[in-house]
């Protein structure tokens, strides 16, 4: 299983995250691998003509740094 959630910026995200959570709880002992990107989306691939695009701000930069920074700190 596979579950892909694309949200509009890190606030949109922010506001689903104890529900994303729940849902992850839900199937964890199927769960072999979870990522996340952050970026850009230009392309979808179900229909090459869709206009998803949504701007990356400098605020979602600056947190997703903060965020990595933490991480390899401790």
């Amino acid at each position: 299983m596979m579950s892909l959630a694309i949200y509009e910026s890190f606030e949109e995200a922010e506001k689903n995250l104890v529900g994303r959570q729940k849902f992850n709880d839900t199937f964890n002992i199927f769960v072999k691998n979870t990522f996340y990107y952050e970026g850009d989306l230009h392309y979808f691939f179900r229909d090459p003509k869709a206009a998803i695009i949504a701007e990356y701000t400098e605020k979602d930069r600056q947190f997703f740094e903060a965020e990595r920074k933490a991480e390899k700190s401790g």
